[in-house]
């Protein structure tokens, strides 16, 4: 995240360190509100999901134990456990 806080302010650039952050605030509610929106999200963990899968079958052909925050993942249907945020 990114704050102004002394922005010199001339003809050239009348906003302020104030108003940098105003902009900046509403841009990124309105970029949240959007992907809350869209199916961004959705596809993002059907994405990590698959891309777990991959992991979890390269581990197991190499005989490697897979976990996620101390649980051992097993089988491929383990991986759709509640991702940690």
């Amino acid at each position: 995240k990114v704050q102004y806080y002394n922005i010199e302010e001339s003809s050239f650039n009348p906003f302020t360190a104030e108003d940098h952050n105003k902009i900046n605030k509403r841009v990124t509610d309105l970029i949240s509100r959007k992907i809350e929106q869209s199916s961004l999200r959705s596809n993002a963990q059907n994405r990590l999901l698959t891309e777990l899968s991959k992991i979890f079958i390269l581990t197991h052909t190499m005989g490697w134990k897979l976990e996620y925050t101390d649980i051992p993942i097993e089988k491929e249907s383990d991986l759709a456990l509640p991702l940690k945020k």
